[in-house]
């Protein structure tokens, strides 16, 4: 806030393109700390201040940096609208970024606009999947993995094979989603096979996380096969990679990551019929799942615990069955009508609601 006191003196005074880029950037960086403290308005508020003075740059200079920096705007605006839950508005603003992007590719070629590019790809077909459009989604996907695939033949770079795996993972997603389960688990090998090497050589948290995702998504991938002894195998290994996580970072994600990988291995317990290790870990995970609503009071963590609560309320009976039934109940109801373009909370709201008359 200092730095955007003497950022705006100086537009006043000179109005120099540079005082102006200045000061757009300084509205981002505000934008970025109302985000990061879950104050969404107050962020599209700043972020849509910098879009003000990013436009009418372009059209006065057209260089490659005042585009750059607009897109950068269509892209922060468009985050923010989709962490709100409001799909359309956000796929309008991650279509202005394509624009951008797609005209910086072919003006510069740079192995940086290529990635834009890649990501503008992916946010597109991000949210044709929320709104349940997988062709779609495959697509924008696929023109990713294209780009992907050859930035890592052109560079080899760690961020390159990060990207590519996670270009996997996506179309992965995407065929798991329609039932397509040996192509799905053909793409999670394929970025697993990226992904274990990641690790010899960095060990960082982000590529020992990425290694967890890659187990988890094998597992459940298997699980829906039929395939438990399979299945439990890659949920130990993501919990032998998560547990240490939370020891060494204790952040809210890496709490979540081991949240799930209790709940997932609490699921084949019970399909294994081993109902008291099943209520053992699904109560691991219920008590993580509780922590972060109170920390963060997310969608994301709320919907967390609504499934947690209905895990525990399979697994009992009578009164305190009920009692978890309601609660997820609940939140589902409250998540249908604050995003109700995200599908699956109503889908769930109606499950629960069934189940409780059944």
């Amino acid at each position: 806030k200092k730095k955007l006191e003497i950022d705006e003196q100086l537009v006043s005074e000179t109005g120099m393109v540079e005082s102006r880029r200045n000061l757009s950037i300084s509205y981002d960086r505000l934008g970025d700390t109302y985000k990061a403290q879950g104050n969404l308005p107050q962020a599209l508020e700043y972020y849509k201040k910098s879009l003000e003075i990013r436009e009418p740059l372009v059209k006065e200079t057209g260089t490659v940096q005042s585009r750059s920096d607009l897109s950068v705007s269509y892209n922060k605006i468009g985050d923010t609208y989709k962490a709100q839950g409001n799909l359309p508005q956000a796929m309008e603003y991650y279509k202005k970024l394509l624009e951008i992007s797609e005209q910086l590719v072919s003006e510069t070629g740079t192995v940086e606009s290529r990635r834009d590019l890649s990501i503008s790809y992916n946010k597109i077909g991000d949210i044709y999947k929320a709104q349940g459009n997988l062709p779609q989604a495959l697509e924008y996907y696929k023109k990713d993995l294209e780009i992907s695939e050859q930035l890592v033949s052109e560079t080899g770079t760690v961020e390159d094979r990060r990207n590519l795996s996670i270009s996997y993972d996506r179309i992965g997603d995407i065929y798991k989603a329609q039932s397509d389960l040996p192509q799905a688990l053909e793409y999670y090998k394929k970025s697993l096979d990226i992904r274990e090497p990641l690790v010899k050589e960095t060990s960082t948290v982000q590529s020992r996380r990425d290694l967890s995702i890659s187990y988890n998504r094998i597992g459940d991938t298997y699980n829906a096969q039929g395939n438990l002894p399979q299945a439990m195998e890659y949920y130990k290994k993501k919990l032998e990679i998560d547990e240490p996580l939370v020891s060494e970072t204790g952040t809210v994600q890496s709490r979540r990551d081991l949240s799930v990988s209790y709940e997932r291995i609490g699921d084949i317990y019970k399909e294994q019929g081993n109902l008291p290790q099943a209520l053992e870990y699904y109560k691991k995970s219920l008590e993580i799942s509780e922590q972060i609503v109170s920390e963060t009071g997310t969608a994301e963590s709320y919907d967390d615990l609504a499934v947690s609560y209905y895990k525990m309320a399979i697994m009992i009976t009578g009164d305190e069955k009920e009692r978890y039934l309601r609660l997820a109940y609940d939140i589902y109801c409250r998540l249908a009508d604050a995003c109700p373009d995200v599908q699956r909370y109503a889908k769930n709201r109606d499950f629960i609601k069934q189940y409780l008359r059944d």
